[in-house]
């Protein structure tokens, strides 16, 4: 009537396979394998894509806060008028403020 559920191993199945130490060789063959492969897929293919739409969203971003956010124009100094301030700082001084901009 009712079934008995046998968890025993079934005779000369002795061994989970993965875990058998005679199929460890070409387990490991095949892990190289798919390593290899899986790394030269990335390195070729996925990640220059990710990298390129990377680059193009964030120079979209920059054009796009470019456009909201313009820099402003460096103002211009009169040649006049430096020439007046070299005089007054005095050329050291002068040369060792022009370093810093």
């Amino acid at each position: 009537m009712a079934e008995q559920n046998h968890t025993e191993v079934p005779e000369g199945q002795g061994v989970f396979s993965p875990l058998d130490v005679g199929t460890f060789p070409s387990q490991l063959v095949w892990l190289a394998l798919t390593f290899i492969l899986l790394y030269v897929l990335m390195a070729k293919i996925a990640l220059p894509r990710i990298g390129s739409i990377l680059a193009e969203r964030a120079k979209r971003i920059a054009d796009d806060l470019g456009e909201q956010f313009p820099e402003p124009r460096p103002a211009r100094v009169n040649v006049n008028v430096r020439i007046r301030l070299r005089r007054r700082i005095g050329v050291e001084d002068w040369c060792l403020d022009a370093q810093h901009h």
